[in-house]
């Protein structure tokens, strides 16, 4: 599933565990939506 095609309804929130390099304006703890698809891959890399 691409950016352009997901709904708000398909997002997961998810809780920030680890702060990647360039993270901008997420910190740790912060809650964000992610899609289905790249669950996967943030738990893979320890960061949700």
């Amino acid at each position: 599933m691409s950016d352009t095609k997901a709904q708000p309804s398909d997002l997961v929130q998810v809780t920030r565990s680890r702060i990647p390099t360039a993270a901008g304006p997420i910190k740790e703890g912060d809650k964000i939506k992610v899609r289905p698809d790249q669950l996967e891959r943030l738990k893979n890399h320890h960061k949700v």
